[in-house]
């Protein structure tokens, strides 16, 4: 073929691809091609999410077939070391939610103290934390409510957590020079 001829058949080619883009983009630009291509679109990732969940299943298949396995090949020497491993974690797991468990009831507690104007500092040293811990060694805000009510019952409101002015009744956070302003102009807020 001489290059006259590749260069043919390059431009009929590149030719059709043009006119098959235009019909492309011409279908796409109606409501009914944007619809037949999103649910082209939406049938292609589904099948590939289908797709996917079939080899998780089958992964998750070999791997249990993997470790029974490695269990029944394992000495008993080996056995013992891998349960004892496994008891370990459970109790480092253990520790950690302790630890862990007993800052959390503390801030649990001085939270709820600071809204009942309690020094929170001077509960926290009377109490054993592990107390307040439920199940699963998370503070257990009932219980450390229900103690709270028991050491100080609410007062009306929320009490001053030292954010900003307090103040009293008709008071309305002003500077005493805007006040006195307000009051003279007989500007009520």
């Amino acid at each position: 073929m001489t290059e006259e001829g590749t260069a043919t058949e390059t431009a009929v080619e590149t030719e059709a691809v043009v006119e098959t883009e235009a019909a492309t983009a011409a279908e796409e630009a109606t409501p009914e091609g944007q619809l037949a291509k999103m649910t082209a679109d939406r049938d292609k990732w589904k099948g590939n999410s289908r797709k996917n969940e079939a080899e998780k299943k089958a992964n998750a298949a070999k791997a249990k077939q993997f470790d029974e396995l490695k269990a029944s090949q394992m000495t008993e020497q080996e056995k013992a070391v891998e349960t004892a491993v496994e008891a370990a974690k459970v109790a480092a797991r253990a520790e950690t939610r302790r630890e862990f468990g007993d800052k959390l009831v503390a801030v649990s507690v001085r939270a709820a103290a600071t809204l009942r104007g309690i020094d929170a500092d001077a509960l926290l040293e009377a109490i054993d934390l592990s107390r307040f811990l439920d199940d699963d060694s998370e503070p257990d805000t009932a219980s450390i409510d229900a103690w709270l009510d028991k050491v100080a019952p609410k007062a009306g409101g929320h009490g001053d957590i030292g954010q900003g002015r307090g103040g009293t009744g008709g008071e309305t956070g002003m500077d005493p020079l805007t006040s006195a302003v307000t009051r003279k102009l007989g500007i009520t807020i």
